[in-house]
């Protein structure tokens, strides 16, 4: 019984610490984040946004939240069964005239996962003006980006990576992109996680006149994940702290209610030097089909509504 005893103290104390090198290591970087391409355009501004529904209603938040799936690297994303088939749509402000696609294809089982998607951002007729700001016509713009992730369990911890490539072009100007985003997450006691990720980690070719970085970000999380023992109600919520490129830090607090595992409430805030708002979304996991719809007021693009479908095979 002593043997035990002393056995999950020591494992106990080992999370403690390995939590804590997790957050030390955000702490030393937070000061800058130098990982960003030379080379690029802000025209890459698409990639920070959420491209799931669920995460949308979180705000982005969610670097710890592994659940079953891809969470250090993928925000809030954990696919249920063995094979998910899924799409969002997200519809910018009349303002703005765009769309953003997402259609991937999904395996969680246990906490070990794959994801392969492809991202299609695609704008209305853009109106042109020269330097002067007389009108110079109207013309086309979009952007696409094909990714495959992984993660991976290491006992108490879980790992993830994924590897994006992309194209963003107005008329016959274009930009070639290449990313890497890596993650890892710690299960804690009392039901806390920690986790972090360094994403848009890269290089982008030269577009046009600007050469800034890409939005590469450096997140650190901290999240708690509890649920009834009469399974009416299971809840997730959490902080994270996020610093990029050519940004001050910023944070996000987000939750999630999920009703006897069918009906979902999720809310999220990003503050500080990120875009003010508030997002909100609701969902139904049902036997074999999710439905998220999600709700964004934020300053990056607007008003937009945010809706998710899928099949889980």
């Amino acid at each position: 019984m002593e043997l035990l005893k002393r056995t999950g103290a020591e494992r106990t104390a080992r999370r403690a610490l390995q939590a804590l090198a997790l957050l030390a290591a955000f702490a030393c970087a937070a000061s800058a984040v130098p990982w960003g391409a030379a080379r690029g355009s802000t025209s890459y501004k698409h990639l920070v946004l959420p491209s799931t529904a669920r995460s949308a209603a979180l705000a982005g938040g969610g670097v710890s939240w592994t659940g079953n799936g891809l969470g250090p690297v993928q925000p809030a994303s954990s696919p249920r069964g063995p094979l998910r088939l899924s799409f969002d749509r997200a519809w910018m402000p009349e303002e703005v005239g765009a769309r953003l696609d997402r259609i991937a294809l999904e395996r969680g089982v246990g906490r070990n996962g794959f994801s392969l998607a492809a991202t299609i951002l695609d704008y209305d007729d853009i109106d042109g003006y020269t330097d002067d700001d007389a009108p110079a016509g109207s013309y086309g713009a979009g952007a696409w980006h094909v990714s495959f992730g992984w993660s991976r369990a290491l006992g108490a911890a879980e790992w993830g990576m994924r590897l994006s490539g992309g194209r963003y072009a107005i008329e016959d100007e274009s930009s070639w992109a290449a990313t890497g985003d890596f993650g890892l997450a710690v299960a804690l006691p009392f039901g806390l996680r920690a986790g972090t990720a360094l994403r848009n980690v890269g290089w982008a070719t030269k577009f046009l006149r600007d050469e800034p970085s890409l939005p590469t970000e450096l997140v650190a999380g901290l999240s708690h994940h509890g649920r009834l023992e009469s399974g009416f109600l299971s809840w997730s919520a959490g902080c994270d702290a996020r610093r990029r490129n050519g940004d001050g830090l910023a944070a996000v607090v987000s939750g999630e209610l999920v009703f006897r595992d069918r009906f979902a409430l999720r809310a999220g805030w990003p503050f500080g030097e990120d875009e003010p708002g508030i997002s909100a979304g609701v969902g139904f996991l049902g036997t074999w089909v999710d439905i998220d719809y999600a709700l964004v007021t934020d300053g990056l693009y607007g008003m937009r509504h945010h809706l998710g479908l899928a099949i889980l095979l």
